[in-house]
């Protein structure tokens, strides 16, 4: 098992500080924030040195995220495409393999029907455009009120209907638990459809209140039963990765070499030993 670290993490760290951080505490691999890399490059930094850093502390770039409300854009599509196309290139530049996309709002009174129909549509286009790179296209559902895909539940019959190789789900625990999807929904899963398990924990209050980032935490240090979580992605052949994303603002002042390496054992502990195949 390869554990890894978000970037999304520590917000207040750049880039650079991001990679030796991740360095550092020993992950493996890097889930790179698209606000943190966009600053290195508008501050005169290149693909090029960002590769160099990467392969300096031996870190394997995984993704690129998010880029988020993708669909139902209405006239916002243009520009969305237009920086996904940006996005997708620099991504394929850096040896990425996927870019994080998560849904946009549900319009009052869609059903999971159309929900469905303008996901799959929009992941299609986005897919083809990712693919020209050499890339796929990790698609997150999200627990907010307004968000258009919520659950493991509908966001696994998008991802089976639309059925490309190169289009798979990114699971966080904290929208899991949070959204109300069900241990039952992760056993339908295939593990081949699955491209990244993102663990955060999240404080003990209703579901309907955990609408914030304030409400994250470090695995281990909340509610969320990421232990079974983790033993039922590995019932199903699921077991090649993990990495921690808990974007707390609180986390954010903190010294960013100290959270990682704290996160990384929390990571460890609240996964706990991968279980014996059958």
């Amino acid at each position: 098992m390869l554990l890894g670290w978000n970037g999304a993490t520590a917000m207040k760290a750049d880039l650079a500080t991001d990679i030796r951080a991740a360095q550092r505490a020993g992950y493996s691999f890097i889930e790179l924030n698209i606000t943190k890399l966009q600053k290195y490059l508008e501050g005169g930094g290149s693909p090029a040195e960002v590769s160099e850093m990467l392969a300096a502390a031996k870190l394997r770039p995984l993704s690129i995220g998010s880029v988020d409300r993708v669909t139902y854009a209405g006239e916002q599509w243009e520009r969305i495409e237009r920086e996904y196309r940006d996005i997708s290139r620099l991504a394929g530049e850096l040896g990425c393999e996927f870019i994080v996309s998560g849904p946009g709002a549900r319009p009052a009174g869609a059903a999971d029907g159309e929900v469905k129909d303008e996901s799959i549509s929009v992941l299609e286009a986005l897919a083809d455009i990712a693919s020209g790179d050499g890339l796929k296209l990790g698609f997150q559902f999200q627990s907010y009120p307004s968000c258009s895909v919520r659950t493991l539940e509908l966001a696994w019959e998008i991802i089976s209907e639309l059925d490309r190789p190169d289009v798979g789900l990114v699971l966080d625990s904290f929208h899991f638990h949070a959204g109300g999807s069900s241990m039952a929904s992760l056993r339908r899963l295939k593990a081949s459809k699955l491209f990244a398990f993102q663990v955060g924990d999240c404080e003990d209050l209703p579901l309907p209140k955990l609408q914030s980032q304030q409400h994250r935490l470090l695995p281990g240090a909340g509610v969320v039963p990421i232990r079974r979580i983790w033993q039922e992605l590995t019932s199903i052949g699921f077991e090649r990765l993990a990495s921690v994303k808990a974007p707390r603002p609180e986390y954010w002042d903190r010294d960013p070499f100290e959270l990682a390496a704290e996160a990384r054992q929390a990571l460890e502990k609240a996964l706990g030993p991968v279980p014996a195949k059958k």
